[in-house]
């Protein structure tokens, strides 16, 4: 019997992983996520740098190990290394000012919430999202300046 089903053709079997968990949700509110977006401002990051595509580069690889990493410490349930996670993102996601999402994560995680707690759940994938359009952002802003 399906765990829960949020919309017809989805639907997550007992019993699951947390990849699949966020997976799902993602699905879920994919769109309306990609429509309240949060728009990256690279300008202070790259203020004062000699090789902005380097940086941007940097931003991308980096984003993508700390979203993989965020993702198996949530499957872990790992709460002190997602806390260390979130704390160590939070001075560059505010930098280019998408740091929402963590903020809201942090809160949660401090008030001691559970990790499987779906409050949680979709602040991860709010996270999740925000770190995969910060990814696209730079990619774009790198192809923008002509550094390609």
């Amino acid at each position: 019997t399906g765990l829960f089903s949020m919309i017809p053709d989805t639907a997550l079997y007992k019993t699951f992983f947390i990849t699949e968990l966020l997976s799902a949700v993602q699905s879920c509110i994919g769109d309306h996520r990609k429509q309240s977006s949060l728009q990256a401002n690279f300008s202070e990051l790259l203020s004062s740098e000699q090789n902005g595509e380097e940086m941007l580069e940097l931003l991308i690889r980096e984003t993508e190990k700390d979203m993989q990493m965020l993702m198996e410490s949530m499957e872990k349930e790992d709460h002190q290394t997602t806390t260390l996670l979130v704390h160590h993102l939070l001075p560059l996601w505010e930098i280019v000012r998408v740091d929402v999402p963590l903020r809201e994560l942090c809160q949660m995680l401090a008030e001691g919430n559970e990790m499987k707690n779906e409050k949680v759940l979709n602040a991860v994938n709010r996270v999740i999202v925000t770190g995969k359009q910060l990814i696209i952002q730079a990619t774009e802003k790198i192809k923008e300046e002509g550094y390609e």
